[in-house]
């Protein structure tokens, strides 16, 4: 025989226990409130202590929130963060229209057994349960990590080496001087008004490069970083030559059938894109994965990066990637040119790798692409660091910029012209301008004062790898 529940309502008055205020201490998440102060803490002993930011920390407490976190979004075959985002509206609207429907009939003690002091004060540790969880993930995913031991101190790059000069001049009165006492290979190079004039090619230049003494003068190692850079991007680009369109841009569809550019169309294009891009974004989390073996504080575990579906709003903000330190999850805009997407992807992961600083995962996203053995990231690994380096030497002499960006292919140069196109009908815009200003800030805060600056950095870190040899 079973037995049979009795309704509440059939209950006698005098048996309905009503909760107050006084109990809300018994509820058992109210200790998830505890997550805000102790976070807090973390990142007090964070800025006090880098060896406990390192091990306690980025290497301790972060990789396993992380570690268990992303293996959870990541089944999700969408993006987490950007789904709370679009229904976060929603989500807030129920839970008020909710809280004032319970709040009004909770004169009704046989259906909600509690005082309203009790339900809005459970209503408020709710809200507080999430905030300190909010604030715990943010704090330990993101701002404890900007303390952590830099990557170049440990493992040996000389992030802040001394250079005697920075001199452009020195180095261009080199490069006069080496061309009118040696014989250098030369090539015809047209120019717009129909002239032409032999120059030194890119195999000349690097021949004098070779000459060229290293960690003396910066604008000289970073003019053989641009040459070493190009000559790299020139041969990878040669090899996807097949895959480029009318136009001659590399197009990563094309990698996903055998039909010419012309005889897609463009619903097809989308479709053939969107699968190559679930490709490059499990080669960009084996390649980031696989620099654990010579970098262990680089995570061995890693998802792959989640794909935006609102590609324009990132467009108009001008962000390519979002790491989101609450949904331990790297989001990229799959949108943008196709040669980038890969070192985006890599850098993102880095981000959820524990290294935070932006020229950090910069590093991190061209040491996995180089070291991958997939033409799509060794391209992108080398033009994006191409483009940020080439950035560096025109700001300390444009007229070296223009020697060695004679040595860019035809090819590199219509891929870089597609991007400066696609990005013209997104510059300066309100929305970019805004949101630039807002990431400046929030880097600033977290104590890099950089700010979006740091994205440039990098170039330190690759300057170190050609006084080294190991670009």
């Amino acid at each position: 025989m079973g037995r049979k529940s009795i309704p509440l309502t059939e209950k006698k008055k005098e048996d309905v226990k009503l909760l107050k205020a006084a109990d809300i201490f018994k509820l058992k998440r109210i200790w998830i409130i505890l997550l805000a102060p102790v976070s807090l803490l973390l990142l007090f002993a964070s800025k006090k202590s880098e060896n406990f930011a390192e091990n306690v920390v980025g290497r301790g407490i972060f990789r396993a929130v992380a570690f268990l976190y992303s293996r959870i979004t990541g089944l999700l075959p969408f993006s987490l963060m950007e789904f709370g985002i679009i229904l976060s509206p929603v989500i807030v609207l129920a839970v008020l229209i909710r809280f004032f429907y319970v709040l009004v009939k909770s004169k009704s003690k046989e259906k909600y057994p509690f005082t309203r002091g009790y339900y809005a004060l459970k209503w408020l540790i709710n809200i507080l349960d999430v905030a300190s969880l909010a604030v715990f993930l943010l704090i330990v995913g993101c701002t404890c990590n900007y303390n952590r031991t830099p990557f170049a101190e440990r493992y040996g790059i000389s992030m802040n080496y001394s250079y005697e000069k920075s001199d452009a001049d020195e180095v261009l009165e080199y490069i006069k001087e080496y061309e009118n006492t040696h014989e250098v290979d030369k090539e015809t190079y047209y120019y717009a008004d129909g002239s032409s004039a032999e120059l030194t090619s890119l195999e000349g230049q690097l021949q004098i490069a070779e000459t060229m003494p290293k960690g003396e003068n910066k604008v000289g190692d970073l003019y053989v970083l641009v040459l070493e850079l190009t000559q790299r991007a020139n041969e990878v680009r040669e090899r996807l030559a097949k895959y480029e369109d009318a136009d001659g841009v590399f197009r990563l569809s094309l990698m996903e059938t055998e039909k010419e550019w012309g005889d897609l169309s463009e619903k097809e294009i989308y479709a053939l894109k969107k699968k190559r891009l679930k490709k490059v974004m499990k080669l960009s989390k084996n390649a980031v994965s696989e620099l654990n073996l010579k970098y262990p504080t680089i995570a061995k575990y890693l998802p792959s990066p989640k794909l935006i579906y609102n590609t324009e709003f990132m467009n108009k903000i001008e962000i390519v990637g979002v790491f989101c330190p609450f949904t331990m999850e790297a989001n990229v805009d799959g949108a943008v040119p196709d040669y980038s997407i890969g070192f985006t992807a890599c850098h993102e992961l880095g981000h959820l790798s524990g290294y935070i600083k932006e020229n950090e995962a910069d590093f991190i996203a061209y040491l996995a692409c180089t070291n991958s053995d997939d033409d799509i990231l060794l391209y992108s690994g080398y033009t994006e660091a191409l483009i940020t380096a080439g950035n560096a030497l025109y700001s300390s002499s444009p007229e070296l910029f223009s020697l060695a960006r004679r040595g860019y292919s035809d090819a590199v140069v219509r891929d870089f012209t597609d991007n400066s196109r696609f990005w013209e009908k997104y510059n300066e815009k309100p929305a970019a301008v805004v949101a630039n200003k807002i990431n400046d800030s929030y880097i600033k805060a977290s104590g890099d004062d950089n700010g979006v600056k740091a994205y440039t950095l990098v170039v330190e870190l690759l300057l170190a790898l050609i006084r080294d040899g190991k670009i």
